[in-house]
């Protein structure tokens, strides 16, 4: 019976030592499973940038577009207006003379 108590403290101890170990293995896990879930969320944060960025390009490339008319109109408006002008003068002068 005087090893009982060696036996039973050995056994603590190794006891202790898997626990120790199992807790350690425990918290390893944790850490690397929350390191995966800051990835997955890095994830869809960049995949939501990318669809913003293409739908950013789609609106910009639209009103590219719309201005592109509009300055094309404002050309045309003003090229006509010019030769207006100068098809009036021509007759103001032609007129005087």
């Amino acid at each position: 019976f005087d090893n009982i108590d060696e036996i039973i403290n050995d056994d603590l101890l190794e006891n202790q030592k898997r626990a120790q170990f199992i807790i350690k293995q425990n918290e390893a896990i944790h850490h690397k499973f929350e390191d995966m879930q800051l990835f997955v969320k890095i994830k869809k944060y960049e995949q939501e940038i990318d669809n913003l960025t293409i739908d950013r390009n789609r609106i910009t490339l639209s009103l590219r577009r719309e201005l592109e008319g509009v300055e094309d109109k404002i050309a045309s408006t003003s090229k006509s207006v010019e030769e207006r002008i100068i098809e009036y003068t021509s007759k103001e002068i032609k007129l005087v003379f």
